[in-house]
């Protein structure tokens, strides 16, 4: 979800969602099989606190989140320097109360606007060192998934051990690598599942 962040001055989330196993519009964190609870450095985790670390990583912090009212106070927490705009309010995963996209345009087009002249953002800024980004740092990401056989089968991966009766951990000594483990483990624990037993 990050590829081309490299040049980048800064970063939108469009569209994002609260994590697996949270109260959210569609929440989740990995889709089709993935997991049904995601932890990172002991927090939960959505896409965006997966995505916001590697995002820092190359010089390009989030600077607008854009989602259900959830997903916007989620945010707060992985991004606390950007701005929010929520564009539904959250009544179940499968339900919201929304905007139609002739009203929401406008102030997402607003808030954009002003998202990319913060000072973070700015790629003129006389502070932003010539070599970009932040040096990593070590993230311990812990997925959980419905039963026990994906689990085990995610074991297969060097570094995964086991965190509960559903769940792995890994710890990775970055964002990129981690969201790339991460990847592996949900793509081993899809193939793992039967099409006609789960």
């Amino acid at each position: 979800m990050t590829a081309g962040v490299e040049p980048a001055d800064a970063v939108v989330l469009l569209g994002h969602r609260t994590g697996a196993g949270r109260q959210g519009v569609l929440s989740h964190t990995c889709p089709g099989t993935g997991p049904t609870g995601f932890r990172i450095d002991g927090e939960p985790a959505d896409e965006g606190r997966v995505n916001a670390p590697i995002a820092e990583e190359h010089g390009a912090p989030v600077v607008l989140v854009t989602g259900d009212d959830l997903t916007c106070w989620a945010a707060g927490t992985w991004a606390p320097d950007a701005l929010v705009e929520a564009v539904e309010e959250c009544v179940s995963r499968y339900a919201a109360l929304c905007l139609p996209p002739g009203r929401s345009a406008g102030p997402l087009r607003a808030r954009a606007a002003g998202a990319v002249r913060l000072p973070r953002a700015r790629s003129d800024r006389a502070d932003v060192p010539e070599e970009r980004g932040a040096p990593g740092r070590p993230h311990r990401f812990e997925p959980d998934f419905h039963a026990p056989h994906p689990a085990a089968a995610v074991l297969a991966v060097p570094t995964v051990e086991p965190c509960g009766p559903r769940g792995v951990a890994f710890t990775a000594p970055d964002a990129t690598t981690a969201a790339r483990t991460s990847k592996v483990c949900t793509t081993v624990a899809g193939a793992a599942m039967e099409d006609h037993f789960d």
